[in-house]
């Protein structure tokens, strides 16, 4: 299984390589600092053909170079890539920002946690439910 990270936070970068390192599921952990970096490497029509996608996304909405909202708007819009799972997972709680997710198609919206027990916790409900529960193609 392949879970991919966008988000700039150094913080949340290590917090998900640390827990996947350590996990009893083989998840194939990556991440992308930018959104234009993740947009070039989704749309590349080489990894296209070779499906060399992740099964499920945590996108940040707060990004250099493109926000997550359009980075979700292009990957929803996007014929080989509008199937896959897409978490927004941002420090934002604004309605717009939860109300814009949902209109481009997000699968969830989930606000960051604040302490490394939240942290834990939600990673361990991450993978349980996206690794587990739920049938990926």
């Amino acid at each position: 299984m392949k879970l991919m990270l966008i988000d700039d936070n150094e913080g949340d970068i290590f917090l998900f390589s640390e827990y996947f390192e350590s996990s009893k599921e083989r998840i194939d952990f990556s991440y992308l600092k930018d959104g234009q970096s993740a947009l070039n490497y989704l749309l590349d029509p080489e990894n296209q053909k070779a499906k060399h996608f992740p099964d499920v996304i945590l996108l940040d909405i707060n990004l250099p170079r493109k926000n997550g909202l359009e980075v979700l708007k292009q990957i929803k819009g996007d014929e080989a890539l509008r199937k896959m799972p897409v978490i927004m997972f941002t420090t934002s709680s604004s309605p717009n920002d939860i109300e814009m997710s949902y209109d481009f198609h997000a699968n969830s919206f989930v606000t960051k946690p604040v302490d490394a027990n939240q942290y834990s916790y939600f990673l361990s409900r991450l993978e349980e439910y996206w690794f587990q529960i739920v049938s990926l193609t």
